[in-house]
């Protein structure tokens, strides 16, 4: 019963944000409002990659052995423990910076292609 208690709390509070969401006005560069959400992203996404980056060693053996075959599968392995460590240390990097953008042309955006482990790369 307490987990069904959670369960409905949660999709209630995911449905307010949807409207707080949908109902936002659109703000111009300048508004103080404007990099509030792209920061709010980017924390979140540092905090995901941060968690989630040991995934590279399951991620990069799969996608090398797609491109390569079998010899994909130990390439991968040192590659995914490479990976791993990198998708964490940006992870950390976004949750340190997220109140500034990183440089003019990055901005809010990744320092990863995928932004998270379980995406396919752009």
């Amino acid at each position: 019963m307490y987990s069904r208690k959670m369960i409905i709390t949660g999709i209630a509070l995911l449905a307010v944000l949807a409207v707080q969401t949908s109902s936002a006005k659109q703000t111009k560069m300048g508004d103080p409002e404007y990099s509030v959400k792209p920061a709010s992203v980017k924390l979140w996404r540092g905090i995901v990659n941060t968690l989630t980056g040991w995934g590279e060693l399951i991620r990069q053996p799969i996608v090398l052995t797609k491109e390569d075959g079998a010899v994909g599968i130990p390439t991968g392995i040192i590659n995914g423990v490479f990976m791993t460590v990198v998708r964490t240390g940006a992870g950390i990097v976004e949750i340190v910076t997220f109140p500034v953008p990183m440089t003019e042309d990055i901005g809010y955006d990744s320092l990863m292609n995928p932004d998270y482990v379980w995406q396919s790369a752009k």
